[in-house]
């Protein structure tokens, strides 16, 4: 697929080179409490998706109702104000149409959550199991 670029906002910045065509690429919030953790997630899916990043479930709220478009909502487990099935039931209740992923160590994920989330991914399984949960891609075997 080819490249496309990007505009910038000022003609004296470079324009950034797309590997994903705009129309393809899903708009995620990001909901990571952990700084570092926001912004490697935040680097890795930019490559091929758009990301919104927040630390909290109230930030996370503030997107959402702002009407921000949206067609992922990606949560670590614990977050700082809440946690990730106190608002993925809220985001069931008002936003049943978005995809809501959950990543956190393998087993401390309870069963509350699981069933409020579409997919589940142990922090410790590759980059690209996240990948596909999000563009809910199946496993071929």
């Amino acid at each position: 697929m080819a490249a496309l670029v990007e505009p910038t906002a000022s003609d004296s910045s470079p324009p950034r080179i797309l590997s994903t065509p705009l129309a393809l690429r899903r708009r995620i919030l990001l909901v990571e409490p952990d700084p570092d953790l926001a912004r490697v997630l935040e680097r890795e899916l930019e490559r091929t998706q758009t990301v919104v990043v927040v630390p909290t479930l109230a930030r996370a709220l503030a997107v959402l109702e702002a009407g921000t478009r949206l067609h992922v909502v990606l949560s670590a487990n614990r977050l700082r104000d809440k946690t990730a099935a106190a608002l993925f039931w809220l985001v069931r209740r008002r936003w049943s149409y978005l995809r809501r992923v959950v990543y956190a160590p393998a087993g401390r994920v309870r069963r509350p959550t699981r069933e409020l989330a579409h997919a589940v991914v142990a922090t410790e399984a590759p980059f690209e199991e996240l990948l596909d949960a999000i563009l809910q891609r199946e496993d071929p075997s």
